[in-house]
């Protein structure tokens, strides 16, 4: 998955307008809570307090950067050198691979969640788009293609649909497929055996 949000620079943000010195530490652990499904409002709880006129930008942009960093597994050490890659100030790139690893364990669990729902749900409509993305926040000219797919999955008759969006850098989109040739070649076998029952 590529880095397509433009906000993830804008964190220091959190931290730069507010005395504080925890309200960059606790607006991620705040976000980290609500990926792992907590109600809480992060923007209105932070508003007041960071002041921030983006918040929303923010906690999204915070969001998809634990979330990555937790599905590709990277280290404390690799998280400060790709949020440093996009454009993030050193103190804010540490707050954030600090908060990965204060919450791998339940961002790992709600990843399950989420698999898990789209896994027994339905497949009601997708839909894709692809961007380019600059690579690196020095090189302007660096630019990298992003497919970004949205899956409409319903995960029972009663309830309703839901939207997951997944980012794919063109060596995940080449996985995804490979992935999907190899399920297209296991389910081809069972075809004869189908077959013949009907």
């Amino acid at each position: 998955m590529a880095a397509s949000w433009e906000s993830l620079a804008g964190l220091g943000t959190v931290r730069a307008v507010d005395s504080d010195a925890d309200a960059l530490p606790s607006f991620l652990a705040a976000v980290a809570a609500r990926v792992c499904g907590s109600d809480a409002d992060v923007s209105a709880q932070f508003a007041t307090r960071a002041g921030a006129p983006y918040l929303g930008k923010l906690e999204a942009a915070a969001s998809r950067a634990l979330q990555l960093a937790v599905a590709k597994g990277m280290s404390e050490p690799e998280t400060v050198a790709w949020c440093r890659d996009q454009g993030v100030d050193a103190a804010t790139a540490a707050a954030l691979a600090s908060a990965v690893q204060t919450h791998r364990a339940e961002l790992l669990r709600a990843a399950g969640r989420r698999a898990s729902t789209i896994a027994s749900g339905v497949l009601e409509d997708f839909d894709w788009s692809l961007r380019l993305v600059l690579a690196s926040s020095t090189r302007a000219e660096m630019t990298e293609p992003v497919v970004v797919l949205t899956l409409t999955v319903r995960a029972g008759a009663d309830d309703s649909p839901a939207e997951h969006i997944v980012e794919l850098s063109r060596s995940d989109l080449e996985a995804l497929v490979s992935d999907f040739d190899a399920i297209d070649r296991v389910l081809a076998k069972f075809a004869p055996i189908t077959a013949a029952k009907a």
